[in-house]
């Protein structure tokens, strides 16, 4: 069951980076929104 653990492993990882993706992709979107007004 190696290739289980991998998937498993793999998954933790894809997770923690998407979290930091969407993270990052909040702050980036409050810098704009702060900066930009829209008219």
């Amino acid at each position: 069951h190696l290739a289980a653990g991998l998937n498993v492993r793999e998954a933790a990882a894809r997770v923690k980076i998407g979290k930091t993706a969407l993270y990052e992709a909040l702050k980036a979107e409050k810098a704009t929104t702060s900066t930009v007004k829209p008219t």
